[in-house]
């Protein structure tokens, strides 16, 4: 069986699936139990079970044959975001930011665009959520520049900052993060750089292109690059090492 993937959810449940839908899940309760029903689409990794995503059609899953919640987006899913606590989906489509209630099944919009974002705006943009899933942080490219908004999203959603990074470009493809605290913001401001958004100012440093990225401290990130090579970044200083 080609194509393989596998998840492990906060509760301990293993989730593995292919690419032509075939599912099995497994815990300590019931064992192995293969799902009747293939589950195709994008799939997303959520604190309990997994999303899937088909066109603007998302579905949270808690195990084999187990539909918990559906849920219609304004237009087709490029990316999904669970937050820490799992009470809320965050997804983008060329339409927006929306916030999906897992609970309720509520879809709430946060950003909504003017007139549909092109192919390449869409796939430039990111998502964060704070490590206490109370707010959100949307990347978005602006005419050669980053637009960086961050959410209260406890309740109603409400805007709580907004910065246009000039002269940072981004990336074809960008990542954001924030910190353990929630208090700095990381993200690909150019193709081998990463800046520091802290409250009143920015910090740049050069890096390697790299796959991916997590904040490890206020002003300290760690990675892999597209060799599978790890490295450290100390913003604060300026200084990445290999």
């Amino acid at each position: 069986m080609w194509g393989l993937r596998a998840f492990v959810d906060d509760a301990g449940q293993v989730a593995v699936f292919d690419q032509e839908g075939w599912n099995c899940w497994w815990d300590e309760q019931h064992g192995a139990r293969v799902g009747a029903q293939p589950l195709k689409g994008w799939i997303f990794e959520l604190p309990r079970g997994l999303a899937r995503a088909v066109e603007a059609e998302v579905e949270v899953w808690t195990g084999p044959d187990q539909r918990a919640q559906g849920f219609t987006a304004a237009a087709k899913v490029v990316d999904l975001q669970a937050s820490p606590s799992g009470r809320l989906l965050a997804v983008r489509s060329e339409k927006g930011v929306e916030l999906l209630t897992v609970d309720s099944g509520a879809v709430t919009p946060v950003v909504t665009e003017a007139s549909p974002l092109a192919q390449g705006e869409l796939m430039a943009g990111a998502l964060a959520w704070s490590p206490d899933s109370a707010q959100l942080a949307v990347l978005k490219p602006l005419a050669g520049a980053l637009e960086l908004t961050r959410w209260d999203v406890s309740e109603a959603p409400r805007e709580l900052e907004r910065r246009v990074l000039k002269d940072s470009p981004g990336r074809p493809r960008n990542r954001l993060a924030f910190s353990p605290t929630g208090k700095t913001l990381a993200l690909t401001d150019r193709l081998e750089s990463l800046m520091l958004v802290v409250p009143g100012a920015t910090l740049s440093v050069a890096v390697p292109e790299f796959a991916a990225f997590a904040m490890r401290s206020e002003s300290e990130a760690v990675g892999i690059d597209f060799d599978g090579g790890p490295f450290m970044v100390d913003v604060a200083v300026g200084r990445c090492r290999r």
